[in-house]
């Protein structure tokens, strides 16, 4: 009738024991509010034997797991449940009086009438003899309210869940009695969300065991287990998956795979279409190579990897991936190999009808020299992920002579590795072989192959260059500042490369009349004895302080624990009282009074780091500067995506990065700012962010804070060379930041 009559106006009014719900301009509708309550207690009647009878046993399983009282579970009828009322004349001959609707609630008054009597038994007899028949349409009615009640309380729990409820979520999950097989799926899915990762697995491990041929339970199970850290389930799971999505037999994904890696790609067009195909991740080779490497199985990972590779030629990120896996594997020649067929086919790419593989093979060592300090970060992060060198030192057949202690990595134990694992391997000899120049070619800064290894001071790889060039220049190349091999060592005190070189070598001079001594003498940390008349005072450059008006007014009232700074943005006043200030121990200079010329000669040429301050005047940078203010930054870019960590590039080092906006990292940031201003001590080193900024259409956030970006005047591109290659974000409360980082990557003792 409500459907027949929607727009009208309906009332309903007592009237003595009648219920009377009217219709003002239609009819009206006489209900015996007795007979209507008789009703509903017998269907609360069944539903409560229903829960009863079917929560006894998962009750009894899980409170024995857990040790202590179910979490939500009640002893009695919980909750209010919506009853669909549903013609059942037709499928059991009831004569429409709703004699079996009475007969079913006889039947449960029955058995709460025993359960109340204090009987264990989840079910009783039924103490009246009923035909088969009834039999079985009161269970078939059981389970289907069951089902029913169990599919409301899922329904429930996901929209706690978007209310962020988790606990009611959890309990109204737990009420679910005996769930079907993709109720217990869904219930998954509301652990997985809760991050109650070890009850989902629990979940799924049951129901892959039960099916398993259902990519979803074991995609979802991946999922669970990487959360877990149990990275061997999740290989298996990943695994099965990528079974099933070809078609392959159980526990043959391997076998396979090594096959198809052997394989041209015109016999895997089949594979490359049924990839296409994969809406939901079912066939990610990345993921697996993942798994393979976490679970350090390092040859399936190559397989992988090189079937990748055959696959999606065009990937340039994924085929970097594989020449940092090859090269973190000490397979030096591999990785250098690999190196050299991608940038040949990206030159094709770019330029089809110019046959660039000898120009590209001509500049293999150059190549070489300027990724050895990628090659050595790259077995770095090798070693402390395996524990120490011993996969490295094997492929390299290298005896190392210094002792790993666990989480530290000295760059210069790491790059005397690299330097014998690349003549071990005759990576260098195979490359001139092929047709690399040893002379006449060079980086932007024309900085040639001998240059890179005598600063990086790699001994072996030094004098196998320098004993196969044939030429002058090749033997004594120059930079732009005129600088020789030995000038570049000096700049690192790389003294086993000056020692390769004759007197005549370390005697020459730059563009500004300067040997190796008189460069290595200029220099913060001097290991080498130098006569008072060597060590030249840098030019005059007044040098500023670090007094704001801002940090002087937050004083001025009193808060001896902060102090503002530039920006709005606050550190603790600890943090200046225990000279925190000057830990990095570098020059800081105006750099309205330095010139380009100035900054090449005093500080890029010789790799002498500096502060430059006032550089940032211009009206870009002013802009750049307003936008990273504190009331400013969270409101333009804070959807900005950014993964904190206590050491830069967290997730590349396997370290705890939980992705998270800036807007709510800014909402950290003041949390443990306003508990330490209280005086609260927080033991834990902070996470900050450091973030690669990429101007992408996908990433909109970043080009925006891209915009105004303009390398500094005092830098002058004209005069420095200087390009811009990559723009990191930092931000991070006061006192974080990673200390450590120069010396480990510069090799400073």
């Amino acid at each position: 009738e409500h459907t027949k009559h929607k727009n009208d106006t309906w009332e309903a009014t007592c009237d003595g024991n009648n219920v009377v719900i009217a219709n003002t301009s239609a009819m009206a509708l006489q209900v015996n509010y007795r007979s209507l309550v008789s009703v509903i207690v017998l269907i609360a009647a069944v539903l409560y034997f229903q829960s009863q009878a079917h929560s006894s046993k998962y009750k009894d399983s899980a409170a024995n797991s857990a040790g202590d009282e179910p979490r939500g579970k009640t002893s009695g009828p919980t909750g209010s449940v919506t009853v669909t009322v549903q013609d059942r004349a037709a499928l059991d001959g009831d004569d429409g009086n709703g004699a079996n609707a009475v007969q079913a609630g006889q039947v449960a008054e029955e058995s709460y009438a025993t359960q109340s009597e204090g009987s264990k038994a989840t079910t009783k007899p039924y103490e009246t003899a009923r035909s088969e028949r009834e039999k079985s349409l009161t269970d078939s009615v059981v389970t289907e309210k069951s089902v029913s009640a169990c599919n409301g309380f899922i329904k429930q729990a996901q929209a706690s869940l978007t209310r962020k409820q988790v606990t009611n979520a959890l309990k109204l999950v737990d009420r679910c009695a005996e769930p079907t097989q993709d109720q217990r799926f869904q219930i998954a899915s509301v652990y997985l969300a809760a991050k109650e990762y070890e009850e989902a697995m629990e979940q799924l491990i049951g129901l892959t065991q039960e099916v398993t041929n259902n990519q979803k339970y074991w995609l979802t199970l991946e999922t669970a287990a990487r959360f877990q850290e149990q990275e061997e389930i999740a290989l298996k799971a990943r695994e099965r998956s990528i079974e099933l999505f070809l078609d392959l037999e159980p526990s043959s994904l391997k076998q396979s795979l090594m096959n198809m890696a052997l394989q041209a790609r015109e016999n895997l067009e089949w594979l490359v279409d049924r990839q296409k195909s994969d809406e939901f991740g079912s066939f990610s080779l990345e993921a697996l190579v993942q798994l393979y490497s976490a679970t350090k199985d390092y040859a399936m990972a190559n397989i992988v990897y090189s079937l990748l590779r055959t696959l999606n030629p065009k990937d340039y990120a994924m085929r970097q991936s594989y020449i940092d896996f090859l090269a973190g594997q000490g397979q030096l020649l591999a990785a250098t190999t690999e190196a050299l067929d991608l940038l040949l086919y990206q030159y094709g790419e770019e330029f089809p009808l110019v046959d660039s593989k000898e120009l590209v093979i001509k500049y293999g060592l150059v190549l070489l020299a300027s990724s050895a300090d990628s090659f050595a970060v790259t077995l770095a992060r090798s070693i402390l992920r395996d524990d120490g060198p011993h996969i490295v030192a094997e492929a390299c057949n290298v005896n190392t002579t210094w002792e790993y202690n666990g989480d530290t990595v000295r760059m210069r134990d790491v790059i005397e590795i690299l330097d014998i694992c690349l003549e071990n391997q005759n990576v260098v000899q195979n490359l001139i072989d092929a047709g690399a120049a040893t002379g006449g070619v060079s980086n932007d800064f024309e900085f040639a192959p001998l240059h890179n290894f005598a600063r990086l001071n790699m001994i072996n790889t030094f004098r196998r260059v320098q004993q196969s060039a044939t030429l002058l220049d090749a033997k004594h190349p120059l930079n732009t500042m005129q600088q020789a091999p030995s000038h570049v060592a000096a700049t690192r005190y790389a003294m086993g490369t000056m020692n390769e070189m004759d007197d005549s070598e370390l005697l020459r001079m730059d563009m500004v009349k300067r040997t190796p001594l008189e460069i290595a003498c200029l220099l913060p940390a001097r290991i080498v004895e130098c006569p008072d008349t060597l060590i030249k005072p840098l030019l005059t450059i007044a040098k500023t302080g670090n007094t704001n008006a801002e940090g002087e007014q937050e004083q001025k009232k009193g808060n001896s624990m902060a102090l503002t700074v530039g920006g709005g943005w606050r550190i603790k006043q600890a943090m200046v009282d225990e000279g925190h200030a000057a830990v990095c121990d570098i020059d800081v200079v105006d750099g309205l009074k330095m010139t380009p010329t100035d900054f090449l000669i005093h500080f890029l040429s010789i790799g002498r780091p500096v502060l430059v301050k006032n550089a940032l005047e211009s009206k870009h940078w002013k802009r750049v500067r307003n936008n990273m203010r504190r009331d400013t930054i969270g409101t333009r870019f804070g959807q900005l995506v950014v993964q904190p960590s206590t050491i830069p590039y967290g997730p590349a080092f396997n370290m705890e990065a939980n992705q998270t906006t800036l807007s709510e990292y800014l909402e950290t940031m003041q949390q443990r700012w306003q508990s330490e201003s209280e005086g609260a001590v927080d033991p834990t080193h902070p996470q900050y962010v450091f973030h690669s900024l990429k101007s992408s259409v996908l990433n909109p956030t970043s080009t925006q804070l891209l915009k105004d970006f303009a390398i500094p005047d005092v830098l002058s591109p004209s005069h420095t060379s200087i390009a811009t290659r990559t723009i990191q974000f930092y931000l991070g409360p006061s006192g974080s930041g990673h200390r450590c980082t120069y010396m480990l990557m510069r090799g400073t003792p």
